[in-house]
């Protein structure tokens, strides 16, 4: 069950990469679409509208990005469930838009301040201005909100599975924290990456959620098989 498993989880982690990928893609497709309309040399009065669009574009290009990171956490989390053989239980719908939409505005707002900000430097021949990689700020802002939304979706589900089980008297399943995308790992994810798996719904040290422990996090929650440990106990009467 092992080979199968892997797989699976491996399929998981190439899926958050896909949904933050096209979110860079898009995010720097709206960027230069209102630079087009701006056009060079443009006022403050026509920058300030800019950066009205630009907030309106990357809230839109955030709520797809997290949608589609919650939709392909869920989908890729039921494939690994079915190659450990956990067995599927009908959870309760939950209603998301609401979360995405306060998360995309706060970012929306702050990406359009930096983009107003450089807009204004370079408007005004300030060369004592620092400029503001929009670029990478982009990059960053695709990478944070696909994975916080990944990881949040996972614990929300995994939590949901758990109360149902621990109701039905089933077996609750395992999670370990994976660290495999996160380029530059962090002293905090490598402990996290380095702590033994536990049952769905219990909490990681911290009350960490993967994905969500800093600002470009691609650690990911992901199915394990029960550790010895805990099987021994599971098999004691």
């Amino acid at each position: 069950m092992t080979a199968p498993l892997d797989a699976a989880v491996a399929a998981s982690l190439d899926a958050l990469l896909v949904v933050e990928r096209a979110g860079r893609v898009r995010l720097a497709a709206t960027v230069a679409r209102v630079g087009r309309q701006v056009g060079a040399g443009a006022g403050p009065e026509v920058l300030v509208r800019g950066a009205h669009a630009i907030e309106r574009g990357v809230a839109a290009d955030v709520v797809l990005v997290r949608s589609t990171a919650r939709a392909r956490s869920a989908a890729t989390l039921a494939a690994e469930m079915a190659a450990a053989r956990v067995r599927p239980l009908t959870l309760p719908a939950r209603r998301t838009e609401a979360a995405d939409q306060a998360e995309a505005m706060a970012a929306a707002k702050a990406f359009s301040a930096a983009w107003l900000a450089t807009a204004l430097a370079a408007s005004s021949g300030d060369e004592d201005a620092e400029p503001d990689n929009l670029d990478a700020r982009a990059e960053g802002l695709a990478t944070t909100q696909a994975a916080g939304a990944f990881g949040v979706e996972r614990e929300a589900v995994t939590r949901a599975y758990a109360r149902e089980a621990r109701a039905r008297g089933l077996v609750i399943p395992f999670k370990r924290w994976d660290a495999t995308h996160d380029k530059k790992l962090c002293a905090r994810c490598a402990d996290l990456a380095r702590t033994t798996p536990r049952p769905w719904g219990v909490d990681w040290p911290g009350g960490a959620v993967p994905g969500v422990v800093h600002p470009r996090c691609r650690c990911v929650s992901v199915t394990a098989l029960l550790p010895l440990a805990w099987r021994s106990e599971e098999a004691t009467p």
